[in-house]
């Protein structure tokens, strides 16, 4: 996971927030369900750099299969209706093939990506003895059960973040030679400017 800005809220959505307030899930939910969805996608995924919100895949906004995505409330409207129409409350998240939306469900996430940072600087990517990946984990339990709730160590994605890791260390070496912290840092900031940004992109963030 990596911390990203929220643009403004777009003055279109402004505008139906002030039609009135959310009393109630039903009703939250169906203004937010009349709203141009792909107009959100597109600006979603570019704040992101092309990047799921929570496990760093590759998203698109016109994509489908792996690159599928969905609109995702960090604290649902099941939770707090009033949060519906909320910008920083609203992240592009995957649908396929992970499916960090499917997985968070009506969980009420405390980790949040959203700047400024606080939360997601209280995770870190480690190994595990005899295991081949990097695992995110945090000594908060209550953002440990986040990111056992969303999945982010389950199947390949601990492998894949290892991947992106030892990739960029092979890119670090032939552009800067002598490999050290201080080549991996120039590239680091090379590829920041990079969109959409490479899969993953948290990892190197974190381990540069």
């Amino acid at each position: 996971m990596r911390t990203f800005a929220k643009q403004p809220r777009p003055a279109w959505m402004t505008a139906v927030a002030a039609e009135g307030p959310l009393t109630g899930k039903e009703q939250a939910r169906a203004v937010f369900d009349s709203l141009d969805k792909p107009k959100l996608r597109l600006i979603a995924v570019a704040e992101q750099r092309g990047l799921c919100a929570f496990c760093m895949g590759r998203i698109r906004a016109d994509g489908d299969g792996a690159s599928a995505i969905r609109l995702a409330h960090r604290v649902p409207i099941s939770t707090d209706p009033t949060l519906a129409l909320t910008w920083t409350n609203l992240v592009a998240s995957c649908s396929s093939p992970h499916s960090c939306d499917e997985r968070q469900g009506s969980h009420c996430l405390t980790v949040d990506p959203v700047l400024p940072a606080t939360t997601v600087d209280q995770l870190r990517y480690e190994r595990r003895a005899g295991k081949e990946g990097l695992w995110l984990v945090s000594d908060d339990p209550v953002l440990a059960n986040d990111l056992e709730k969303l999945g982010l160590n389950d199947g390949d994605l601990p492998r894949l973040r290892e991947e992106a890791w030892k990739a960029f260390q092979v890119r670090a070496r032939a552009r800067h030679p002598k490999g050290n912290a201080e080549g991996r840092k120039k590239l680091l900031a090379a590829e920041t400017k990079d969109m959409p940004l490479r899969p993953y992109f948290g990892v190197l963030q974190a381990k540069a």
